[in-house]
């Protein structure tokens, strides 16, 4: 969690924070929390990629944050 915390940080363009964010979107791991009924994380997952979206990121970490972003809300049970 404290990965996706430092997601905003535009200063810093971490190898790290793309690696994380892209391994998410890939291996759609967040499937698997909402599977375990981790919701309060994956809640907490989405809060942490929405506020960090910022127009210095590079297009491709924009790109995994929506795309986990998109498949959360796609597999989420309403």
């Amino acid at each position: 969690m404290s990965s996706f915390q430092d997601l905003p940080d535009c200063v810093t363009k971490s190898f790290h924070k793309r690696l994380i964010c892209e391994s998410m979107a890939r291996v759609c791991s967040y499937v698997v929390l909402l599977d375990l009924e981790c919701d309060a994380l994956v809640l907490d997952i989405f809060h942490h990629l929405l506020a960090s979206i910022h127009d210095d990121h590079s297009p491709l970490l924009l790109a995994h944050i929506e795309s986990i972003l998109w498949g959360i809300l796609v597999e989420v049970e309403w």
